[in-house]
């Protein structure tokens, strides 16, 4: 029995891994196996590398029958994940918008195979979930509130290889909240140095400028700042807070500097002048051009306040001797002020007549009438007397003498004046009763008779001699 003949034409190929592949092993084993129709044979081949490369095994078969086979085997090894490029939002950037694109470049040599996204908030328990964004490189997030959001981008090769990115931003609508303290906007100052108070709140807070009126001023880490303008007038203040998304608060604040004081003219009541009354007048005359009002003080008790700045008004007092100040107020609160003093007296003064006692009979016609007066207000001023409804006699003490009174009754009044102008009145009667005044010819009733009974006797002789 000879040899047999081989009529078949043998063939060969690579069963693993299938030539052309790509892998993501480093280390790897190749297997072929050569096939006849009556027999066959597999050889085992043990390649080794490393890293990602393109390989190329070329390999020649020889059969028994002479005859030759040559075939090439390729490999691919791709060990690098995907290039993830995050263009926007920049990593740790501020956004002023609730609507949020995101954009990225996701690169492989080998080919991407998928491309994930998500994105979490921190406080708002926010979460988007994973979302397939394999077909673009684009996504917009809508409806964002305030919060730190961390953004997960995923992408993998056709190999397996796998990068992940993560990116974190903020959404701030909100600007900062802004308050300017003192002085508040439009008020009056009466010096020209004073300090400027804000608040500011915003977790983002960027920077806080200030306008002093001449320049800006960057007063971020500050809460007051000392002005100085050179005179009286309106100057302007502005401030500007900004937090890192953009948004921005602002304040303006007008501010009066006013360091005159108003001048103030008393005119009504006199000083040292002297009133019966619990109502007084009280007029005056003020010259500022930025006029707030007028207060009127009795003894340091406010009486009121009024905003004429040619006025006046009546005030209730009481008896005594009373200071009374007018204070003119400017808006900025400067003051002038005018003072006088009054002597309010509504009391009469008393006066009492001490002789002659009322309805004396008096046997003289000299008489002299003694009194006491007095006054606790404003004092005594002036006495007058006053003989049976005659003219007035001004007296300069207690005391006046009354002479030549006929017989008969009298009457005597003592008027008392004070100083405010108050007066009593004190009054007494008496009769003059004057005795009989002897006769310098004694018997001039009896001589009479005589003379009288002479002529008769010669009135009758002479008639009866004719």
């Amino acid at each position: 029995m000879g040899t047999p003949s081989i009529e078949a034409q043998p063939s060969s190929h690579f069963t693993f891994p299938e030539s052309g592949s790509r892998t993501r092993v480093t280390d790897w084993r190749v297997l072929w196996c050569v096939l006849l129709l009556v027999t066959a044979s597999t050889l085992f081949i043990s390649l080794l590398g490393s890293g990602s490369a393109c390989w190329r095994l070329p390999t020649t078969t020889i059969w028994q029958a002479g005859s030759v086979e040559q075939m090439a085997y390729s490999y691919n090894s791709d060990i690098q994940p995907p290039t993830i490029v995050l263009l926007q939002p920049a990593n740790g950037s501020y956004l002023n918008t609730s609507s949020v694109r995101v954009e990225w470049e996701v690169y492989d040599d080998s080919g991407v195979a998928a491309v994930w996204l998500r994105l979490i908030g921190e406080r708002e328990e926010y979460d988007s979930g994973w979302v397939n964004v394999t077909a673009t490189t684009n996504c917009t997030f809508a409806n964002l509130l305030d919060d730190r959001y961390m953004l997960q981008l995923n992408a993998s090769d056709i190999v397996g290889n796998e990068a992940i990115v993560v990116g974190y931003f903020v959404v701030d609508l909100q600007p900062p909240f802004l308050e300017v303290q003192e002085p508040f906007n439009g008020s009056w100052v009466n010096r020209t140095t004073f300090v400027l108070q804000w608040y500011v709140i915003d977790e983002n807070l960027k920077e806080v400028w200030l306008w002093n009126s001449s320049c800006w001023v960057n007063v971020t880490d500050r809460t007051n700042y000392m002005v100085v303008v050179p005179s009286d007038g309106c100057y302007s203040f502005r401030f500007r807070a900004v937090d890192r998304a953009g948004n921005a608060a602002r304040a303006t604040l007008m501010v009066y500097v006013d360091t005159t004081p108003p001048r103030i003219e008393l005119v009504e009541p006199v000083p040292g002048s002297y009133r019966t009354s619990w109502i007084i007048e009280v007029s005056w005359v003020v010259e500022e051009s930025n006029f707030s009002e007028v207060v009127v003080y009795v003894e340091d008790c406010m009486m009121g306040f009024w905003k004429e700045l040619v006025g006046g008004c009546s005030v209730s007092v009481w008896d005594g001797n009373l200071t009374i100040r007018v204070v003119a107020y400017d808006l900025a609160g400067n003051t002038g002020c005018a003072t006088t003093w009054v002597v309010v007296d509504t009391v009469p003064p008393g006066v009492t007549i001490v002789e002659p006692k009322n309805n004396t009979r008096i046997s003289s016609s000299e008489v002299v009438v003694r009194w006491e007066a007095w006054d606790s207000g404003s004092g005594v001023a002036e006495t007058c007397v006053q003989l049976d409804g005659g003219a007035w006699i001004v007296v300069n003490g207690t005391e006046f003498r009354f002479v030549e009174l006929e017989e008969g009754e009298h009457i005597v009044r003592v008027w008392v004046f004070d100083q405010a102008g108050n007066y009593e009145v004190g009054q007494v009667r008496f009769v003059v009763v004057l005795p009989a005044r002897p006769s310098r010819f004694p018997h001039f009733t009896t001589w009479a008779l005589v003379a009288l009974g002479v002529l008769a006797v010669l009135l009758i002789l002479w008639r009866y001699r004719r």
